[in-house]
């Protein structure tokens, strides 16, 4: 049997949240205010301080954080004082937005820049 291809992303609306170290990621809604708000109440679990970061349509998104070197020299925990910038990144394929998170990432910070999450629409 020949290989199937991968599947690409279908149309549908994401959004990121973010504040700190927490972060909320929704993708393939079916309209801009369900993915505002599912991504909005998934960063609200862990903070009342999220702020929009991005939103897309039909494509993947990521997630990527700017980490205090220090906490990852000492193998620390992290904690929200530890994350120094969040960003995001959007594309037609996942590791394309992961690609892009990290350079929007390294772009805000002085720390290592780590994915935390990604995810494609499927709609």
């Amino acid at each position: 049997m020949a290989p199937q291809p991968a599947p690409q992303p279908q149309p549908g609306w994401g959004a990121l949240y973010a504040a700190g170290a927490a972060h909320g990621l929704a993708v393939g809604r079916a309209d801009r205010a369900e993915a505002l708000g599912a991504a909005a109440a998934l960063c609200a679990r862990r903070s009342l301080d999220c702020r929009l970061v991005a939103e897309f349509t039909g494509r993947c998104g990521a997630v990527a954080q700017a980490v205090d070197r220090e906490v990852l020299v000492a193998l620390r925990p992290l904690g929200p004082a530890s994350i120094m910038a969040t960003a995001a990144g959007a594309g037609p394929t996942r590791e394309q937005a992961q690609r892009a998170a990290l350079e929007n990432c390294s772009r805000q910070g002085s720390g290592i820049c780590v994915l935390v999450a990604g995810a494609c629409n499927e709609r």
